[in-house]
């Protein structure tokens, strides 16, 4: 099949392999008309769709409605695009925001409460995006899928997306500058990662197993700490300095989020993830290269 990747220069869509990617210059997702146009050219069966408008958390905490109002426009004229040109399948990559903040939720429990507070509108985005890809499945041939993706990281990471390129940068900077390195907080909580290059499977075997229309969580189910990960990148950057734990409230206790991918690993026992060690060796070693 002939694949068109949407957001083709960011950190899933580069890692993702198709006939066709495009970055959000070369493809304006906000303007439907000349999107399609392109797209009606390309004569493709599948989208896996990996634009978005990108922000910290930070960012979107003072700038929910244009972080709102941007990504739904992105993501309702993919999909009217895929309808109109009747594109086979469509891959719509969401994230683990669209679920309710509380623990160990699963799939079935989408809708049953709101999203973090601090990412609401990201929440929200996400959550739209699958009721709009269940519609369009259910009312037209356009099959549709929409992984729900915990923290993803790895090379070519900006370091305002996710707090492994954050850290990676902030410990490089510190080595070249023989300064300690400091972190706010005790690196008590717990978070759950998977690594890009993980995902380009993961999507063809969705594409090639999964037939359901309703979202799945995809997560390694492991949670980890952010002192391991800090540990990690201080060994693979061969930083000798000093790391200071600072005291701040907002990073510090049992803050645990790690998700549940009981249905994914029950439709597929035998999903293998590069282990965090891995990972992140991988990461620094690109990020020590073109940094």
């Amino acid at each position: 099949m002939k694949t068109l990747v949407t957001g083709g220069t960011g950190l899933i869509g580069s890692h993702i392999k198709g006939d066709y990617k495009f970055s959000s210059k070369d493809l304006p997702l906000t303007n439907i008309d000349i999107a399609k146009n392109i797209i009606k050219k390309l004569n493709v069966d599948r989208i896996i769709h990996c634009a978005a408008v990108q922000k910290n958390g930070s960012t979107i905490k003072n700038n929910h409605f244009n972080h709102f109002y941007d990504n739904m426009i992105i993501n309702f004229n993919i999909l009217k695009i895929a309808s109109d040109l009747n594109i086979k399948e469509i891959l719509s990559v969401s994230t683990i925001n669209a679920l309710p903040d509380v623990d160990n939720c699963d799939e079935t429990e989408l809708h049953s409460g709101a999203p973090r507070k601090e990412l609401y509108s990201d929440g929200f985005v996400n959550r739209m995006l699958v009721v709009a890809s269940q519609s369009l499945s259910e009312e037209s041939d356009v099959r549709t899928l929409y992984p729900l993706l915990t923290n993803i990281y790895g090379p070519s990471n900006k370091p305002m997306n996710g707090i492994i390129p954050f850290f990676i940068k902030k410990c490089i900077e510190c080595k070249n500058k023989n300064k300690d390195l400091d972190i706010l907080g005790d690196g008590s909580p717990v978070r759950d990662f998977i690594f890009v290059e993980d995902l380009d499977n993961i999507f063809n075997w969705m594409f090639d197993n999964y037939f359901e229309n309703e979202p799945l969580i995809v997560s390694t189910g492991v949670g980890v700490t952010i002192k391991e990960i800090v540990n990690l990148i201080v060994k693979y950057v061969d930083f000798k300095g000093k790391v200071n734990w600072i005291k701040d409230e907002r990073f510090t206790g049992t803050d645990i989020k790690v998700f549940n991918n009981k249905k994914l690993k029950t439709i597929n026992p035998d999903i293998k993830f590069t282990s965090l060690e891995n990972g992140i060796g991988k990461t620094v070693e690109w990020y020590l290269k073109n940094d």
